[in-house]
């Protein structure tokens, strides 16, 4: 939404906590009324359409960001069988899972260095000024791939947001059916 300074807490609630950090559950009695104005950044999102010609466009590299049964296609979704969709892939879609790019100590999930993630990617073929685009099911996993790449150094990232979720119900859209 184009939001000038904001972060990720890397280890998330569990990192601040185990760190002793303070949590506070004051509700602010009154709170200050302010604007916002959004300024898309459309240089991150990947919509269907840049999807399909990124397929034909050795420029582009895909990650599919899935788990491992949804890229087999033992499942359709991280959800469980709530979702009734086609099993399958985007074709040309390197895979790596999500959590391939986080470290977790005391159970608590962090990104690991930029050096390990380049290295990840290399081995995809996958380098820094390359032009990204990360899915997943929703999208959730992929802006979590999203921020560890920035971290990372990579340069021309974009999320399909609408993922796997969209594209398998697009009856005119190639698929890489597993069998």
């Amino acid at each position: 939404m184009g939001h000038k300074n904001a972060g990720v807490l890397d280890g998330g609630l569990a990192n601040w906590t185990a760190n002793t950090f303070p949590l506070s559950k004051e509700i602010p009695s009154k709170p200050e009324r302010t604007s916002f104005e959004i300024n898309l950044q459309n240089e991150i999102i990947a919509d269907k359409e840049l999807m399909l010609s990124a397929i034909e466009n050795p420029d582009y590299k895909i990650i599919d960001n899935r788990d491992k049964p949804e890229w087999i296609g033992q499942e359709i979704s991280p959800y469980g069988e709530r979702f009734i969709l086609p099993i399958g892939r985007i074709p040309g879609a390197s895979w790596i899972e999500w959590y391939n790019f986080l470290k977790f100590k005391n159970n608590v999930a962090f990104f690991k260095s930029p050096e390990k993630i380049r290295e990840i990617c290399s081995k995809e073929g996958i380098n820094v000024d390359d032009e990204i685009i990360i899915y997943c099911f929703k999208g959730a996993r992929a802006s979590n791939t999203f921020v560890a790449l920035k971290l990372a150094g990579f340069k021309k990232v974009r999320n399909y947001f609408a993922s796997w979720y969209e594209w398998a119900e697009l009856e005119d859209y190639p698929k890489e059916e597993i069998e």
